[in-house]
């Protein structure tokens, strides 16, 4: 790297000089290949300068073009960087398609990368301003295009530079996937894998996935890492046809199961292969850039994650887990030689690798090694990608002994999905759809014999072709004479399935299946010491999958981790909690420990995670007691929400749990165990489980009276603003627009919807947002439409035909447009009209707009804020028919001023926030959610009149409304403004906290 320093340090002076002195483009273009020459081996010879390009209509001369990459000199990105992208769309489009080229515009300084695409030049990735980057930026961003270093030490991070999804590698690679997709889609072998990897990702994230960008994604990554452990265990470049039969698993000939036919090979069909060659020899010469003997890490996870599941999973979960973390759980667990090992939801294979690191460092080398890791390290996962790439790790873990290995290698990482349970055939069956009302049946009794029921579907393979009876009746002599006479029967109606399939054109995929699919089967029949891992962090209502919600409903009622009984509780289920006790009831053996990390959500006061806390302490079977939690949550870099490690043992008896508490920063997210224990501080305590988990806590009386606002959805559909005109507005009638804010902070595919016209005013009604509530106040309401009239036993629905009937043209248009959006934008599962989803569960008829005084408080937030909203109502622009209340809050009406101003004032005490903070859930900025806590956890007492201290607190919070709708406050932060109120009404706040907790004692 130093030579590199002192070769660009000169460029900068070089050529910041002659910028200022205005040189040409050409002088400029000159001084770059001098530096391109000297630092990255770059022949100047093989630079075309000043190449003519050809075309009825195109005219120039490209400025250099060196391989597969065109340089645009410019002298100033500033004032012609328009006109720079314009001539090197031009000279792109010039090249023609049978290769992909790169467009770098620049003035010297400023670089951007661009990738001809059919609907124009896109950008790459951000631009570069070499002043600004360090020197190994600098020259990462510039290698990531040349590739001219050699045997580096791989790393993730400098994988993700070259391979990630803003590397030249991946966007050349990922446009000639995606033609060579668009012309084999409707092949029906192709069209089974699309379908059947679309069916398993539903299970991995909780709902379907499938669109083209992700499945290229994935084919992509998983032709890179074969590639990738091919090179690495033979020490050489496939070459020729070698490529394809890597892709396929030939390659490997003594690694039975790392590269499979799985749902990536469609790019080996025969109408593709040409290109696939082509593809995959780009992606092996780039690879060339590492010496893979040097490999200590998970080189993998990060590539994953930046690929893969930024875009796709849930922001609350799935994300890898550091180095640094797996090791410490690993060890807390006692991992070492002659325990079996589990991990249910595999991923990567962080914890595999790591895993056989530790046996490593414990002395074991060779061929002991590979046979007890072998016999005792085994990954599961749903996600077919995450499989091809643990096994590729668990492979590159071992790479110095599999090299004096002489047995055959299969190597115990499965696709397969650990919720899985016994089929409803007596439990003697693992039945496996095809997705068209047939199944393949396999007996678990085979199940437990995994070699020989992997043999019997390669021999099941051989039969599929050739007059059927003759192959029926081969195949069960074949499985007679292996022992299975009195499974033939069932045998005989997977091949005649199979053979239906291979008519269809769709078995490609089914032996890989199979061979995969039984294994939670038998794992069951084989318990394990240890199972350590990280589960998926999803929450049910993010589950839209109905099979598998059905699933896991099913076994989240059969834990009795929620009753039939709790069904409102039912979408806020953790997955992960199921994962951990299915897990422990299932593959752990007794006296076995279970080490997951988990959201850290589970151990607070929230009630959908009562009986997992039960559970961790003995109450529910199996019998299990937590004894190690590893608290997490002021470690940063880390995830995005807090997050913890429990370890627990199954019938284990502890009095106390050891409570590891880290604290501090780390230089990087990724580092091992022994750099992050040098940078955190830890501490350790013993603390009984009635200390770690919050107790149980007596109800308010005014608990089933509170009640969660409507779900004014879509906003731009229905929050509005008056429109502004110098002719005034028409109150009976006035101009309306949806709201910019409403647009701007809108989910896809509502954010670029307006809506203009002109709305009948009883139509209007004012709303309260989270952001605009202060503690006795607020510093604005919204303003929406509402399609609501009264009638005698409340409010009721007014449609768009309604509207026109009732002489109400305004509305009725209005409602036209509405509709039209909602057919047009809505999800599937979705309600089929706007109406519905306006009023989901009567959340909004049930409500009384007019006559009331209203108590609102925020629904989420660190801390609670509420206030009174009574009649007459201000800061809404216009005129309105009353106030309605949105999602955002929670609320309580009642027609007695003084008993709102009375439940105000305990909202806003200071001990009743204390109160409900170990029951909130946590998100990365702390606590977030409160919902009804303030009255599940605080026994607030129904107002009595006769009551002093209940008036006093009522006239309390009257003096604080009266004082916050005069300050003057200023600033977007609705956090920074409720300090400051809480400030300014600090003498009044502590009265008030005084009463509250005297009331409550």
């Amino acid at each position: 790297m130093e030579p590199f320093q002192l070769h660009f340090q000169d460029y900068l002076s070089v050529i910041r000089r002659a910028k200022d002195e205005g040189a040409s483009h050409d002088y400029l273009r000159s001084i770059f290949i001098d530096f391109a020459s000297k630092s990255f081996n770059v022949d100047p010879v093989e630079v075309e300068l000043e190449k003519g390009i050809k075309g009825a209509k195109l005219r120039g001369s490209i400025d250099a073009l060196y391989q597969d990459i065109v340089f645009e000199f410019k002298r100033d990105l500033r004032i012609e960087r328009d006109k720079g992208k314009e001539e090197l769309e031009r000279y792109l489009r010039s090249l023609g398609n049978k290769q992909v080229y790169f467009g770098i515009l620049t003035d010297g300084l400023v670089f951007g990368a661009y990738l001809l695409q059919d609907d124009g030049l896109a950008k790459i990735d951000d631009e570069v301003d070499l002043g600004k980057l360090s020197p190994e930026d600098a020259f990462l961003w510039f290698d990531a295009f040349l590739f001219s270093e050699r045997e580096l030490a791989p790393t993730s991070q400098d994988v993700v530079k070259r391979f990630g999804d803003t590397s030249p590698v991946f966007n050349s690679s990922f446009h000639r996937l995606s033609s060579m997709l668009a012309s084999a889609k409707q092949d029906p072998s192709c069209k089974v894998k699309y379908d059947e990897w679309d069916k398993l990702l539903a299970k991995a994230y909780g709902h379907n996935v499938a669109r083209n960008e992700l499945f290229l994604r994935h084919t992509y990554l998983s032709l890179l890492v074969k590639l990738l452990a091919y090179a690495a265990l033979f020490r050489k470049h496939p070459k020729g046809q070698q490529l394809s039969e890597v892709i396929t698993g030939k390659a490997f000939t003594n690694l039975l199961n790392l590269a499979e036919e799985d749902f990536f090979c469609w790019v080996l069909a025969p109408s593709l292969e040409k290109e696939a060659l082509e593809l995959l020899r780009g992606l092996e010469r780039h690879l060339m850039v590492y010496d893979l003997t040097k490999i200590d890490e998970d080189l993998l996870k990060e590539l994953y994650e930046n690929l893969v599941d930024r875009e796709t999973k849930h922001d609350l979960g799935e994300v890898y887990t550091p180095d640094w973390l797996v090791e410490l759980t690993l060890r807390e667990t006692n991992f070492g030689k002659g325990k079996r090992l589990l991990d249910p939801a595999c991923g990567s294979g962080t914890f595999l690798f790591t895993s056989i690191q530790l046996l490593r460092e414990q002395g074991l080398q060779g061929t002991p090694l590979v046979d007890e890791v072998l016999q005792n390290i085994v990954g599961v996962d749903v996600h077919p990608l995450a499989v091809t790439i643990s096994k590729v790790n668990y492979v590159l873990a071992l790479i110095p002994d599999l090299a004096v290995y002489t047995k055959a290698v299969v190597i115990p990482v499965y696709m397969a999905n650990s919720l899985e349970g016994i089929s409803p055939t007596g439990g003697q069956m693992v039945d496996i759809s095809t997705g068209d009302k047939d199944y393949f049946h396999i007996p678990t009794s085979m199940a437990e014999h995994p070699a020989s029921l992997d043999k019997v579907i390669d021999e099941m393979g051989k039969y599929m072709s050739g007059d059927a009876d003759i192959a029926l009746d081969g195949f069960s002599r074949q499985l007679e004479s292996q022992g299975y006479k009195d499974w033939v029967y069932l045998w005989r109606g997977n091949l005649k399935l199979i053979r239906k399939l291979v008519k269809q054109k769709r078995d490609t995929i089914w032996t890989f299946i199979l061979k995969n699919y039984y294994r939670p089967a038998y794992l069951r029949r084989y318990p394990f010491d240890i199972i350590a891992g990280n589960p998926p962090w999803l929450s049910y209502r993010y589950i839209t999958e109905p099979e598998y919600q059905a699933q896991v409903k099913r076994l989240t009622f059969s834990y009795g981790l929620l009753s039939k009984k709790e069904v409102k509780l039912y979408t806020h289920m953790e997955l992960a909690t199921l994962f951990f006790v299915l897990s422990t009831d299932t593959y752990l053996k007794r006296d076995g420990v279970i080490a997951f990390v988990m959201p850290r959500s589970v151990l607070t006061g929230a009630k959908q995670h009562k009986r997992f806390q039960e559970f961790l302490q003995g109450y529910q079977l199996p019998p299990t007691q937590l004894e190690k939690l590893l608290d997490v949550e002021e470690v940063s870099p880390l995830f995005n929400v807090p997050a913890c490690v429990l370890i627990a043992k199954k019938h284990g008896q502890v009095e106390k749990v050891a409570v590891k508490i880290l604290k501090g920063g780390l230089t990087s997210k990724n580092v091992r165990w022994s750099t992050a224990k040098a940078e955190l501080k830890a501490a350790t305590k013993q603390k009984s489980a009635d200390k770690i988990f919050p107790p149980t806590l007596e109800p308010s009386m005014y608990l089933k009276q509170i009640k969660e606002g409507a779900t004014i959805v879509p906003r731009s559909l229905w929050f509005v603003r008056p429109v502004v005109s110098a002719y005034g507005s028409n109150q009976a009638k006035p101009a309306i627009e949806t709201h910019p804010e409403a647009q701007r902070t809108a989910k896809k595919p509502w954010q670029n919807i307006h809506l203009e016209g002109e709305v009948e005013a009883q139509y209007l009604c004012a709303t309260i947002l989270g952001r605009q509530l202060l503690p006795f106040g607020y510093t604005e309401l919204s303003l929406v439409v509402l399609p609501l009239e009264d009638k005698p036993n409340g409010l009721s629905m007014v449609n768009k035909e309604m509207a026109l009937g009732k002489g109400h043209p305004g509305l009725y248009e209005w409602l036209n447009k509405g509709e039209a959006l909602w057919i047009g934008g809505r999800k599937e599962r979705s309600p089929v009209d706007t109406y519905s989803r306006l009023d989901y569960q009567h959340l909004l008829t049930c409500q009384h707009t007019t006559g009331y005084h209203t108590v609102v408080y925020n629904r989420a937030g660190t801390n609670l804020a509420s206030c009174v909203i009574s009649p007459p109502l201000s800061k809404t622009g216009l005129p309105v028919r009353g106030f309605a209340v949105d999602a955002d809050t929670y609320y309580y009406q009642t027609k007695d001023d003084i008993e709102a101003h009375y439940l105000c004032a305990f909202l806003n005490a200071p001990h009743v926030d204390k109160t409900i903070k170990p029951y909130q859930t946590r998100g990365q900025w702390g606590e977030r959610d409160i919902h009804r806590r303030p009255f599940e956890y605080v026994p607030i007492p129904k107002f009595d009149p006769k009551d002093e201290k209940h008036r006093k607190l009522a006239e309390l919070s009257k003096e604080c409304h009266e004082k916050v709708a005069k300050l003057a406050l200023t600033g977007k932060s609705i956090g920074l403004l409720r300090n400051k109120v809480r400030e300014h009404l600090k003498e009044e706040l502590a009265e008030i906290d005084s009463l509250a907790k005297s009331i409550l004692a």
